[in-house]
């Protein structure tokens, strides 16, 4: 599917897609059907050698997604909706951030006799940890 059409169509069964996933993701199972995938190797560069795997690439077709290669722009779009609450969570505390793939970034400003960290970014954290932890995901602390 090219990867024009998907964005366009993206609105309608991104729903239906979440549903799906989120369906999977709560009682912890993930059916059989999606975790078979067709993989196709493709080359890495043209003119590399062909017959040296470590020159190919694996392309992951799942059917649940119609077949969408993995590396296509469905990946990272679903799952920058999938990660949108994130971002009403940290404005909720009154911080800006700023997102780049699965990356997050929060700024804020202080003064030199302020306390460190600030309570918000303490309770800004603490929610984060709770959505992240109730979404199946983890927060590195580090």
């Amino acid at each position: 599917m090219p990867t024009a059409l998907v964005k366009d169509c993206l609105p309608t069964p991104c729903p239906y897609m979440v549903v799906i996933i989120n369906s999977s993701l709560a009682p912890g199972i993930v059916p059989t059907s999606f975790k078979m995938a067709s993989v196709t190797p493709i080359l890495k560069k043209p003119g590399l050698d062909p017959d040296d795997l470590q020159n190919h690439r694996p392309i992951s077709n799942l059917p649940f997604l119609n077949r969408v290669p993995q590396g296509s722009v469905l990946g990272p779009l679903m799952f920058t909706i999938y990660m949108l609450p994130l971002g009403q969570i940290i404005r909720h505390h009154g911080f800006n951030f700023h997102c780049y793939a699965d990356d997050t970034q929060l700024y804020l400003s202080t003064t030199p006799s302020s306390q460190l960290p600030p309570q918000s970014l303490i309770n800004c954290l603490h929610d984060i940890k709770t959505w992240m932890s109730s979404n199946y995901l983890n927060l590195n602390s580090n």
